[in-house]
């Protein structure tokens, strides 16, 4: 009767225990597929991630050699200005240099034409 009796609580026991590792044995299976599910989000993530990072340095590449190519274009343009005001500089001196031999030639053909006159005028009182 007490051999029955503790018999059959070891069979309750163990159909507990059972019970248990089934729990068990499915919690575990639920959190590795929740695990896995994790590591491949993770994955994938790392690699959107990588990618991400990849064309922001291409772009940031890109950027830097349109900035570098337009700052480059900035400094010949302003090569070429500075040319260019130079070239106007003497253009300018040249235009007064060739205002002033205009009026030394006027002032020397006006002095050869008084010197003519002169010489004229010297001849016909003599």
């Amino acid at each position: 009767d007490n051999l029955t009796q503790e018999v059959a609580q070891l069979k309750k026991d163990l159909e507990t225990a059972q019970r248990l590792v089934k729990q068990a044995d499915t919690a575990t299976k639920a959190k590795d597929s929740q695990l896995k599910r994790a590591a491949e989000t993770i994955a994938r993530l790392k690699q959107q991630l990588t990618e991400s990072t990849d064309n922001l340095n291409n772009g940031t590449d890109a950027d830097k050699a349109r900035a570098t190519a337009a700052e480059n274009r900035v400094k010949v343009l302003e090569r070429q200005r500075g040319e260019l005001m130079e070239g106007f500089r003497k253009q300018l001196k040249l235009i007064d240099i060739l205002k002033r031999q205009k009026v030394h030639l006027e002032a020397a053909r006006l002095l050869a034409f008084t010197e003519d006159e002169f010489m004229k005028t010297l001849d016909w009182k003599v």
